[in-house]
């Protein structure tokens, strides 16, 4: 399995008891989508390594009890800690129509509802309370933010992304004027 056809999905923690059990993390809005999970890859080195799921039990919100076969000992839990946890794309959940995964809409185009299209997804920032998307245009970044009151669509078939960017923004990233008042000089 490649990485590129993969989403991390968390890490394992450290080792729970004597017996081969692992704390992990779980990065996810609802992490309990994947409690009844039967493998998954962890990456050792540079390689993602098929793990399989004797038994998985939860201890909080993201965080669960992990029995892995054919790691029965303290120092077998050792060996995987704060190893990256992977799954297929496949395994992402189905989202709703206006959702989306970050990496998906990384090469569509970003499309503001008066300017037109501003140029192609290359990156997806997260910030607290703020989430980005990242264009370039005619050789200049613009920054434009994605939530609930400026996505106007998703089209996965076009490989659009329709938003309402707030008035001046695209305007104020492309404006060839650096800020400075220069009559002052």
């Amino acid at each position: 399995m490649n990485i590129k056809d993969c989403f991390e999905l968390g890490s394992v923690i450290k080792p729970h008891g004597l017996k081969g059990a692992v704390s992990i993390y779980i990065d996810a809005d609802d992490p309990g989508v994947y409690s009844e999970l039967d493998a998954v890859f962890l990456q050792l080195g540079s390689s993602l390594v098929p793990h399989f799921i004797e038994s998985i039990d939860r201890k909080s919100v993201n965080q669960f009890k992990v029995k892995f076969e054919g790691l029965e000992k303290e120092e077998d839990a050792k060996r995987i800690s704060k190893a990256k946890i992977f799954l297929p794309l496949s395994a992402l959940p189905p989202l709703k129509e206006k959702q989306f995964y970050f990496h998906e809409i990384i090469g569509f185009t970003l499309i503001d509802e008066s300017f037109g299209p501003v140029g192609e997804i290359v990156e997806v920032m997260e910030y607290p309370g703020n989430l980005l998307a990242r264009t370039m245009h005619e050789g200049k970044e613009v920054l434009a933010p994605m939530n609930d009151e400026t996505i106007l669509e998703i089209n996965r078939k076009e490989k659009t992304l329709s938003l309402r960017v707030p008035e001046g923004l695209i305007d104020m990233y492309l404006s060839d004027d650096d800020g400075e008042d220069k009559d002052e000089y």
